[in-house]
Parts: structure tokens; sequence; C-alpha cells
């Protein structure tokens, strides 16, 4: 982040050099301008974040409740039809901005993880429109190793 700055900083200063202007009549300055503030304020952002991070080890995963580490089975209802299950997938519970789907990591902060976060097995929620269904948490496994395979639907 910080090269991809000095680029825009360089840029910058060749719009300026090219014209002797900083603002007037001079849409690359200010396009680099804009660049520059946002390049900065996203750098701060994550200074911030690795300052205020903690490393979480998950030395035993909770199968009381959804949590950071937590191997979740759960199910997505219709809303209008509680019968009708639309999804079923099983994911772990990652930290901040962690979420992979192709590795089945689904972060605790993003909306589905924080629907399915502190829920115990039974448990559901019904107050996630947005994400278009209610959510069952069918199981909690401590390992990887303890997934039951999903049913394919035919």
């Amino acid at each position: 982040a910080n090269e991809e700055l000095k680029v825009i900083r360089e840029e910058k200063n060749k719009a300026y050099t090219q014209t002797g202007d900083t603002w007037h009549d001079n849409p690359y300055f200010n396009e680099m301008e804009q660049k520059e503030g946002v390049k900065t304020r996203a750098i701060a952002e994550l200074v911030d974040v690795r300052t205020k991070s903690k490393l979480i080890e998950v030395k035993e995963r909770n199968i009381e409740q959804v949590s950071i580490g937590s191997i979740v089975h759960f199910q997505r209802y219709a809303f209008d039809d509680p019968d009708k299950l639309i999804k079923e997938d099983v994911v772990e519970i990652s930290g901040w901005g962690e979420s992979d789907i192709e590795k089945k990591l689904l972060s605790y902060d993003c909306p589905l993880g924080d629907a399915l976060y502190g829920l115990g097995v039974g448990d559901h929620d019904v107050e996630e429109k947005a994400l278009k269904g209610y959510y069952v948490i069918v199981e909690l496994y401590s390992d990887w190793a303890d997934v039951v395979p999903l049913k394919k639907k035919a």
C-alpha cells in the first residue's frame, strides 16, 4: 500500500510540474490528489486494524454456541415458507475480514456470520430479512473430521 501511495504521489508531482497549477484546468492532478487521499485513508485504516488486532488461538472449539473457531452446520429456510429449505452448509467461523468461501471460512463480522454468532444447536435467527430467510443451527462440530457430508439435492 505504501508503494502504491508513492507511485500516486509521483504521478501527482508530474501533473503539477507539467502545468504548474494544482487545481485550475488540471484534471489529472485533481484525480491524483483524490487517489492520494483514498490511499492515505486506506493505509491509516490498515494501521489502525493492525494495532488493535489480537491473535486468537482456538485450542478447543465451542460446541455449545457459535463463536470464532466454531464449525457450524446450518440450514436456511424461507420466511414465507418455513418448511422450504433454501440452503444448507457447513462453515468455520473466522476472525475479522477472513471470509473465504472456497475454504469454508466465514468471518464473524459478515452479515451471515453475525446472524449465526452466539446461536446454539436448534437455535434460529429470525431477524435476518436482509439475508432472505432464517437460519437454524443443526450441529456444532469440534473438528472437521467429525463433519458429516451433506446430502446433494436431487
